[in-house]
C-alpha cells in the first residue's frame, strides 16, 4: 500500500519542484495607466468563441484591464460573436479590413480563425488550453518550448495548475493505491492534461490507468456501426500533442493521410495507456472483463473496482456524463476528482479558477504590445489561471461517503454561491492626479 503521508508530501511540492505548466508572467513589466493629457487612442476588437459565462467572464476582465491601463477615453473596442451568418475568420479578416490595431481572440475557435487569416495585426489570445498544438507550435527533438510563438501571437492559458490537482488528488484520496483517468479518445485537451498528471503521479510513484469513454456526440456517430467505442475513429479528428513531450511526439494513425508525426493528421488517435508500475494486483479477482458496447457507467465502475480514485481533466468531453460518472464512482466508495466546478457539482472535489482574470492578464498584454512597443511574438504564454486556484468539495459526496474536508477546502455550493467573479484579481489602480 502507497504511504499516504509519504506522497502527500511530494504532492505538495511538486509545484515547485517540476514545471511542466507555463512560466509565462513577466513580472518585470511596469504598468503605467496612459494619463489624461494622452491624446493617443486604440481600435481593439474581441472575436468571443459564444455567449457562455465563462467566455463573458474573460472578455469582461479583458475590457476591465484596457480601462484600467488605457482609459476609457484612449479605447475603441468592438465584441463579436460568430454566428449562422458571420464565421470568427469572417469576423477576424473584418477587424483587420476595418483598421483594427489588435485582435483579443476569446475561444480556440477564434484564436484558430485569426492565426489562419491575419498575419500583421498583433494577435492576444485566451480561453485556450494548449497554445502549442492549436498553433501547430514544433520545438526540435529533445527541447522544451520556451512558450513564445515566434509571430504576432501571445495571450493566455486556460490550463488550471496540473500540480495543484495532483496534490489535491493525493490530499483526498488517504488509501491511495491507483489512480484512474477517464476521458474521451477524441479530447485533445484530456491527453494534454492527463499527460501532464501522469507525469506527477510518475514521480510520486502512483500507478495510473486510463480509460475511454465515449462522448455523447461521438456514441451516436458509431452507434449503428458496432466498433469498439473506446478504440472509434473518426477521419475528421486527430490527436492532441503530447502533454509530456510536446508535438514532437509519434502518435497511432491510420489511413492516407498520415505525417511524419502523426500529430495533424485527420485519422489518428490517442488511445489508453497504463503506467509502466501498475500491477494486475490491482485488478480485483473475479472482475469481469468490459464487454466491446460497455456503457458508460459499466466502465466507470470497473475503473472505480480497480483504482482508488477517478480523474476526470477540465473541460472534459465526458462532462455532460459526469452525473453517471460520479455516481458509479461513489456506489463503490471511490473518491472522485474533477478539473474545474462544472465537474464539481458532481465529483468529490474539484478545482475552481476566476476566468476573469485571464482576461486581466491578456489586457495587460495588449498594453505591453500597444504601448510598450513589444513583440506579441516574444511575449511568453501567460498562465495566470495556474497560479491563482481553489479547491472545492462537494459536501452532499462528502456526506454520501462520510468524509470531511480542512478549512483549506471550500464547500462547492457555497463559495461559487457567494464568489463575485473577478473579486480575486489584484487591479491596476489609475495614477492619480497631482
Amino acid at each position: 500500500m502507497i504511504n499516504f503521508r509519504k506522497y502527500l508530501a511530494i504532492g505538495l511540492t511538486l509545484t515547485c519542484a517540476l514545471s511542466f505548466a507555463s512560466c509565462g508572467s513577466d513580472n518585470s513589466s511596469s504598468y503605467e495607466p496612459l494619463p489624461e493629457e494622452d491624446t493617443r487612442s486604440y481600435d481593439i476588437r474581441v472575436c468571443q468563441d459564444d455567449n457562455s459565462d465563462t467566455a463573458n467572464a474573460i472578455t469582461q476582465g479583458f475590457t476591465d484591464a484596457l480601462i484600467d491601463l488605457f482609459g476609457q477615453e484612449h479605447i475603441h473596442l468592438e465584441v463579436r460573436i460568430p454566428d449562422s451568418e458571420n464565421s470568427a475568420s469572417d469576423i477576424c479578416t473584418s477587424f483587420a479590413a476595418d483598421g483594427a490595431q489588435l485582435i483579443f481572440t476569446n475561444g480556440e475557435n477564434s484564436l484558430t480563425a485569426a492565426s489562419e487569416n491575419i498575419s500583421d495585426l498583433p494577435i492576444v489570445a485566451a480561453n485556450v488550453m494548449d497554445f502549442e498544438r492549436v498553433l501547430h507550435i514544433i520545438t526540435p527533438q529533445g527541447e522544451e518550448w520556451d512558450e513564445t510563438t515566434g509571430r504576432n501571437i501571445t495571450g493566455v492559458s486556460s490550463l488550471t495548475s496540473i500540480p495543484d490537482q495532483t496534490s489535491m488528488l493525493i490530499e483526498t484520496t488517504k488509501d491511495l493505491r491507483s489512480v484512474g483517468i477517464l476521458y474521451c479518445t477524441e479530447d485533445q485537451d484530456a491527453v494534454f492534461q492527463n499527460e501532464l498528471l501522469e507525469t506527477y503521479l510518475d514521480e510520486a510513484g502512483i500507478p495510473w490507468k486510463e480509460y475511454a469513454i465515449p462522448s455523447t456526440s461521438q456514441a451516436a456517430d458509431i452507434s449503428s456501426s458496432g466498433e469498439n467505442p473506446a478504440n472509434v475513429i473518426i477521419p475528421s479528428r486527430f490527436s492532441a500533442a503530447s502533454g509530456k513531450e510536446g508535438a514532437n511526439t509519434d502518435v497511432v494513425t491510420f489511413g492516407e493521410n498520415s505525417q511524419s508525426t502523426g500529430i495533424n493528421s485527420p485519422a489518428s488517435v490517442r488511445t489508453p495507456q497504463i503506467s509502466s508500475n501498475w500491477s494486475d494486483d490491482l485488478t480485483p479477482e473475479g472482475l469481469t472483463p468490459l464487454p466491446e458496447d460497455a456503457t458508460t457507467d459499466q466502465i466507470a465502475a470497473y475503473a472505480a473496482a480497480e483504482c482508488s480514485v477517478l480523474y476526470i481533466s477540465a473541460g472534459s468531453m465526458l462532462t455532460d456524463q459526469i452525473g453517471t460518472i460520479a455516481s458509479a464512482a461513489t456506489a463503490a466508495g471511490k473518491i472522485t476528482v474533477g478539473g474545474d466546478a462544472v465537474l464539481g457539482q458532481s465529483t468529490l472535489v474539484s478545482m475552481y479558477t476566476d476566468p476573469y482574470a485571464q482576461g486581466y492578464a491578456a489586457g495587460k498584454q495588449a498594453y505591453r504590445i500597444l504601448v510598450d512597443g513589444d513583440d506579441p511574438g516574444a511575449i511568453a504564454i501567460d498562465d495566470v489561471a495556474a497560479d491563482d486556484s481553489v479547491k472545492l468539495y462537494n459536501g452532499d459526496v462528502a456526506a454520501t461517503l462520510g468524509l470531511s474536508f480542512p478549512k483549506s477546502f471550500n464547500e462547492i455550493h457555497e463559495y461559487l454561491e457567494t464568489y463575485v467573479i473577478g473579486s480575486n484579481t489584484e487591479r491596476i489602480e489609475p495614477t492619480e492626479e497631482e
